[in-house]
């Protein structure tokens, strides 16, 4: 039963808290680094094109870190 508690904290650590922090932060540290221009629509659809790959690749990590828990 233990065994099955750790995995399920395993499974939203990696699969749903960690994309969404690591996408805030992505999302906040582009929107910073893109100085304020005329174009502020490209400036937003950057920073949300970011934040999106962001969160798919950390949740990816995150289901191969799953993954490795389980196998292990």
């Amino acid at each position: 039963m233990e065994y099955l508690g750790n995995l399920i904290r395993l499974l939203v650590v990696c699969m749903v808290i960690m994309p969404v922090v690591v996408s805030i932060i992505v999302g906040v540290k582009t929107n910073q680094n893109h100085p304020d221009g005329l174009d502020e629509s490209a400036k937003q659809a950057r920073v949300w094109r970011n934040s999106i790959l962001a969160f798919l690749g950390s949740a990816v990590i995150g289901f191969l870190i799953v993954l490795g828990g389980i196998t292990h």
